[in-house]
């Protein structure tokens, strides 16, 4: 309903038929069995449209036949039940297909009521695809982990560290450094390879567990192209292969990535976005802002971070599974992010200083930091407020975070 690669469905609907009814089930992802997957119960009827659109969000399965004619009876007249079992929404059937997500969850309505709120209330944010056609920079994601059934990419790791080495695949992890090369350990036999700084790059295998908004200290290293000792990483790579592969990782360095694939309610997602004083390409898990730099990189990553965007995050996500979310390419022409040229030159000041104090501290999780009021989060989201120019006591904030935590648990609870 939301996807790209939906849009002939949506124009189907939209020219053929009155969409009377959608139907969204909030106390579970779906109304069939055994899926974990969003469902939707859609009544249509073709012809010409003659009224708007009734969204129904049922807080609760009706128990019986009974309490299935009395739910059905509330979404027909478009009237909610006095138990506040069904909330009832009415809309203009265009605006209701093209903003199908805003309606899947108990809290949606409330983070999008947020989310209009602040859009509305401050000129210091800019669209994304603006932002970066002014100022030069690219999305990319980061480096593909396969080629076609050859999988080779993960090989090619090593990890920072032991702890980094979650996966069977995960094999290799720096044991050390030289002026000019690094030790590679294979954690399976113990061997040690002497790998020059000439055929690596640093770089970042996943987020699961990183809570540091700064890793440059902390990077992953990833081999770019052959070398006399390669066989002992990976064998039946070709020639053509490595040329492509280090091409790829030539074009795809940046300061600053953002999470493009998570688990929004899970203990290890931590920090969204990761800035790095030198340059780095990462995963696939990964987005790439490619071109911003120094302190506006540094900006980026802090605000990727703050309960606006999360909020954003929420409204314009592609949900899979529940919690499991991902942010596709053509979304985010619908983000907005925080614009370095337009807020005061002290509140700039401000947020690298905050940046250059918190960034090195791990950051809890996502769900945690808004279930607890998390100190850390309180001084990241008031430096934000503060260069937005937006006014926010404690209290709405208080229940801003309530908010994200309710509608995080709810997306945790439709994947059991």
């Amino acid at each position: 309903m939301r996807l790209k690669s939906f849009e002939g469905i949506r124009k189907l609907l939209s020219e053929k038929y009155w969409l009377k009814y959608v139907v969204v089930n909030g106390s579970r992802s779906a109304f069939s069995e055994s899926t974990q997957f969003r469902e939707v119960l859609i009544v249509a009827e073709k012809g010409k449209i003659m009224g708007d659109t009734i969204i129904a969000m049922l807080n609760s399965m009706p128990a019986n036949r009974e309490a299935a004619l009395t739910f059905a009876e509330c979404i027909r007249k478009g009237e909610g039940d006095d138990k506040k079992q069904i909330y009832i929404l009415k809309e203009n059937q265009s605006y209701v297909l093209e903003n199908i997500n805003r309606y899947l969850g108990e809290n949606q309505s409330e983070v999008e009521k947020l989310l209009t709120n602040i859009l509305q209330n401050t000129d210091k944010l800019s669209r994304w695809e603006i932002f970066l056609k002014r100022e030069g920079y690219n999305t990319l994601s980061g480096i593909h982990m396969w080629k076609g059934d050859t999988i080779y990419a993960q090989k090619m790791f090593i990890l920072f560290s032991t702890e980094r080495a979650i996966k069977k695949h995960d094999e290799w992890y720096l044991d050390g450094t030289t002026g000019s090369s690094i030790i590679a350990k294979n954690r399976n036999n113990g061997l040690k390879v002497d790998i020059s700084l000439r055929h690596v790059v640093p770089s970042l295998r996943r987020y699961s567990g990183l809570g540091k908004m700064n890793i440059s200290k902390e990077l992953d290293y990833l081999i770019k192209d052959e070398f006399d000792k390669l066989t002992y990483f990976i064998t039946g790579i070709g020639k053509e292969d490595l040329v492509k592969w280090e091409r790829d990782i030539k074009n795809k360095r940046a300061h600053v990535v953002i999470v493009g694939r998570f688990d929004i309610s899970a203990s290890g997602t931590k920090s969204l976005a990761y800035y790095s004083e030198s340059e780095f390409s990462p995963s696939q898990m990964f987005w790439l802002i490619k071109g911003i730099t120094g302190d506006d990189a540094k900006i980026f990553a802090l605000f990727w971070n703050s309960f606006i965007n999360i909020l954003q995050i929420l409204s314009k996500k592609k949900e899979t599974r529940g919690a499991f979310i991902q942010i596709l390419a053509y979304s985010f022409k619908d983000f907005s992010v925080i614009d370095c040229s337009r807020v005061s030159v002290s509140s700039r000041e401000n947020l690298i200083s905050l940046f250059d104090e918190v960034s090195r501290m791990d950051l809890r999780s996502v769900l945690s930091r808004f279930e607890t009021f998390d100190e850390m989060q309180v001084r990241i989201d008031n430096a934000i407020l503060e260069a937005l120019e937006i006014h926010y006591t404690e209290t709405q904030l208080r229940e801003t975070y309530s908010i994200i935590a309710r509608e995080i648990k709810k997306l945790k609870g439709v994947m059991k």
